[in-house]
C-alpha cells in the first residue's frame, strides 16, 4: 500500500503546485492523488512533473507539481513541456499509417523501396528483406542503437546513419526476436518524409500536431514553446538533456495537456474533435500484438510502438480482465509514460524531468490509484493476465547437453559440470546450483571478491533446447518473466587476422560530442583487444562509458558482441587500414 504523507507537511516542503485548468475528481481522490506523487517527489529527489487523466473523452483531471525551473523558482504546471522520448515511436507508427491510408506506404513492403541506398548485410545466409511493419515491431534485425551520435549536442543526419549501418550486419534474422531498436524508427522516419516530400519534423506537425491540438508540441527546438521547457535535473542538481540524432525514435517535447489530447485519440476511435485522423481499423491493428510468433518467444506484447498487458479488475461484486495499452519514454533526465484502458474508456499521462523518474512516472499506477478511490475498482498491476501461449517449441535439455561454452557478453559461463556452475562477473563470482525440483533451473549465489556470500533469491538461470539449439535463460522469480541471455557457442579456432588486432586502440574517426551533459562521453575513449580462454575480448573506457564485451568471432574481418537481447550482435569489424570499427566509431591502434 502507498503511503500518504500529510498535506501540511507536503506544502512546507514547497512542492505541491496549484495551477490547474481540469478538475472533476472528488476531494479525497484529489488529495490521495497529489499526496501520493508529492511524497514520490520528495523521497526520490525528483524536481518536476505533470499529469492528466481522460475519461469517457474528456480531461477530468490534470495538475503539475514541484518545478520546472528550481532556480526561477518556475512551478512545473499541465502546460509546462517535457521531452517524451519514445513515446515519439508510437506518432512515427500513427504517421506510417496515416500514409498507408493514402497507398503511400504498404507496410510489407522491403524498406529497400523506401530506402534503396540502405544495403546492411546479413551473416545469417538469409535474403535479409526485412519489410516496413519488421521495424514498426522491432523483429527487423536490425542494430538496436549506432552508439556514435545518438545523444549528442549538434546531430548527424539520416545520411550518415544509413551510411553507418551500411559498414554492419543485422543482429538477428527477420522475426527471430524482438530486440527495440531506435535506428529502425530513425529510419521509418526517413520512410515518412520521402512519402510525403517533407520533413519528419513538419510531416509530424502538420498531420498529427495540427489536428489533435496540441499547440505546445514540437520535434525541432521552438524558440517560443522552449521557454516553458522543463529543465532537466540529476540528484536535484541541473544539468542538460542532449539531443538525440533519431528524430522519429525519441525527440518530440510536449505537456500533459498535449498528450492527454493524444490519449483522447486511442479512446474515441482514431478521432479527435470529430475529426477522423486514423481510420479505426488500422489503430485497431495498431494495437494488436504482432510479436507472438518470434522465433525466441518471451512473451512481450508489442503492436506497432505499442506495448500491451492484460490485468485483472475486482469490484467488490464481480472482476473482469482488461488491457493496459501505452508506450513509456526515457531520455537521461526526462521519463514520461501513456496509457489508456480501451475497457474502461479512460487514460493517464505522467510526465518527469529528473533522472529518478522512472520511480514514479506509471501512468497505469496513476490510474489504478484513481480507479480505486473514484470507481472502487481494484486494478492487480503486480499479477498481470498470463495469455496461453500455443507457439512454444522449447523442450528441458538432460544435464550431459548442457555442457559447453556460453558468451553472455560482459562474461563467459563455461559449463564442464552440470552439478554446479561457476563464472566471474567482474569482482562477483557467480555459483548456480540445480534446484531438487526441476533440474534445469538453477538458484543463484554470489561471492563478493571470492568471499561475501549474497544470495540472490529474485533471479533464477535455466536451461533449455530448442531445434537443437541450447539457450541459457534468466528468470524472474516474482514475475515468472523469462528471458533469452546465451546461446550454446562452438568455439572456432582465432583466426590469425584477428590475433594481430591484439592490443590499445585510440579514437580516430569522426566524433559527435555531448559536452556537459551525462550522454555517453567518448573523449579519450580507449580500445582494448585481447584474448582470454579463447575469447577475443573488446574493450572500450571513456569519460563516461565503460565496456567490456566477449566477441563471437565470425569471420576474418567480422566479429560480434556476445549474448542475446538488446544491445547485443553488434558487428566489430577490422577495416582494410587495420583500424577496428564499432557502432559508428573507429579506433586506430597505438604504435
Amino acid at each position: 500500500m502507498i503511503k500518504l504523507v500529510p498535506v501540511l507537511l507536503l506544502l512546507s516542503a514547497g512542492q505541491v503546485s496549484f495551477a490547474q485548468d481540469y478538475n472533476a475528481l472528488q476531494p479525497r481522490t484529489k488529495t490521495v492523488i497529489d499526496s501520493t506523487y508529492n511524497a514520490l517527489m520528495l523521497k526520490n529527489k525528483i524536481q518536476g512533473a505533470s499529469l492528466a487523466i481522460v475519461r469517457d473523452g474528456e480531461i477530468i483531471y490534470s495538475t503539475g507539481y514541484g518545478f520546472a525551473d528550481a532556480a526561477n523558482n518556475i512551478a512545473a504546471d499541465d502546460k509546462t513541456i517535457f521531452r517524451v522520448g519514445s513515446i515519439t515511436k508510437s506518432f512515427t507508427a500513427l504517421a506510417l499509417l496515416q500514409l498507408r491510408e493514402k497507398g503511400l506506404v504498404q507496410l510489407d513492403a522491403p524498406v529497400k523501396n523506401y530506402l534503396p541506398e540502405l544495403t546492411i548485410g546479413s551473416r545469417f545466409g538469409d535474403n535479409n528483406e526485412i519489410v516496413v511493419r519488421d521495424m514498426l515491431t522491432h523483429t527487423s534485425g536490425l542494430p538496436c542503437d549506432v552508439t556514435n551520435g545518438f545523444f549528442c549536442d549538434a546531430p548527424p543526419d539520416i545520411n550518415w546513419l544509413i551510411k553507418e549501418l551500411n559498414k554492419q550486419t543485422t543482429i538477428y534474422p527477420r522475426n527471430y526476436s524482438f530486440a527495440y531498436s531506435n535506428v529502425a524508427y530513425g529510419l521509418l522516419g526517413e520512410i515518412i518524409a520521402r512519402a510525403e516530400q517533407t520533413s519528419y519534423n513538419d510531416y509530424v506537425k502538420q498531420h498529427l500536431f495540427a489536428p489533435l491540438d496540441m499547440t505546445s508540441s514540437f520535434i525541432e527546438w521552438d524558440e517560443t514553446l522552449g521557454k516553458r521547457f522543463a529543465k532537466g535535473y540529476i540528484d536535484g542538481k541541473e544539468s542538460k538533456d542532449p539531443l538525440i540524432r533519431d528524430q522519429a525514435a525519441g525527440l518530440i517535447h510536449s505537456t500533459a495537456i498535449d498528450m492527454a489530447h493524444y490519449v483522447q485519440l486511442y479512446l474515441n476511435n482514431g478521432a479527435f474533435n470529430g475529426q477522423q485522423i486514423v481510420d479505426s481499423a488500422l489503430l485497431q491493428e495498431m494495437e494488436q500484438n504482432h510479436v507472438k510468433d518470434v522465433y525466441l518467444n518471451e512473451g512481450a506484447s508489442y503492436g506497432y510502438a505499442l506495448f500491451s498487458r492484460r490485468y485483472k479488475v475486482r469490484t467488490d461484486s464481480d472482476s473482469s480482465i482488461v488491457t493496459v495499452i501505452g508506450h513509456g519514454g526515457d531520455t537521461y533526465l526526462h521519463h514520461a509514460d501513456f496509457v489508456f484502458i480501451p475497457e474502461l474508456n479512460i487514460g493517464a499521462v505522467m510526465l518527469t524531468n529528473s533522472e529518478r523518474g522512472p520511480y514514479m512516472n506509471s501512468a497505469a499506477q496513476l490510474l489504478e490509484i484513481y480507479l480505486r478511490e473514484e470507481t472502487q475498482q481494484r486494478i492487480d498491476l503486480k499479477n498481470p493476465v498470463k495469455a496461453a501461449d500455443s507457439s512454444k517449441r522449447e523442450t528441458a535439455c538432460a544435464p550431459s547437453e548442457m555442457t559447453g561454452d556460453y558468451n553472455f557478453g560482459p562474461f563467459v559461463m563455461r559449463v564442464k559440470n552440470p552439478d554446479k556452475l561457476t563464472f566471474r562477473q567482474g569482482p562477483a563470482k557467480i555459483v548456480l546450483k540445480p534446484k531438487s525440483e526441476d533440474a534445469n533451473v538453477y538458484s543463484m549465489k554470489v561471492k563478493l571478491l571470492g568471499i561475501i556470500p549474497i544470495k540472490v533469491k529474485t533471479q533464477e538461470f535455466k536451461f533449455v533446447q530448442l531445434d537443437g539449439n541450447v539457450f541459457a535463460k534468466g528468470v524472474n522469480v516474482k514475475s515468472g518473466k523469462e528471458q533469452y541471455l546465451a546461446v550454446r557457442t562452438a568455439l572456432p579456432a582465432i583466426p590469425e587476422s584477428w590475433k594481430g588486432t591484439y592490443g590499445k586502440y585510440t579514437l580516430v574517426g569522426e566524433y559527435y560530442a555531448c559536452k556537459d551533459c551525462p550522454a555517453v562521453d567518448m573523449e579519450d575513449a580507449v580500445m582494448t583487444i585481447r584474448e582470454k580462454d579463447g575469447f577475443v575480448i573488446m574493450e572500450i573506457h571513456a569519460k563516461k562509458m565503460d565496456r567490456t564485451t566477449n566477441l563471437n568471432i565470425v569471420s576474418e574481418k567480422l566479429g560480434v558482441t556476445g549474448g542475446l537481447g538488446r544491445g547485443t550482435g553488434e558487428a566489430v569489424n577490422i577495416q582494410e587500414n587495420g583500424n577496428i570499427y564499432y557502432s559508428g566509431f573507429e579506433f586506430g591502434k597505438v604504435k
